[in-house]
């Protein structure tokens, strides 16, 4: 995790967080798949992956390697009507 994605988590320990996003993204990856949007397991998680989205390139190439595709976030839920689950 680039230090630049802890600005916005202001949580300790960062170990947990860290691998708490770790599943998260995998189980993201698995939604992607089916075209299903989840929500955070915590507030700790989603800032540490809000500080992550902010390093764009490195993200990016994340995305591409780890899904193919891109990982958008999806504030209010649904990424067409913006209802539902947030993620």
């Amino acid at each position: 995790m680039p230090p630049a994605a802890w600005k916005t988590c202001p949580w300790e320990p960062r170990e947990p967080i860290e691998e708490g996003l770790r599943q998260w993204l995998r189980c993201a990856g698995a939604a992607l798949l089916d075209g299903q949007v989840i929500g955070m397991p915590s507030r700790a998680v989603d800032e540490v992956w809000h500080g992550l989205i902010l390093c764009t390139g490195r993200y990016a190439r994340f995305c591409e390697s780890a899904y193919g595709q891109f990982l958008h976030h999806h504030p209010e839920g649904d990424p067409l009507t913006g209802a539902g689950k947030p993620a």
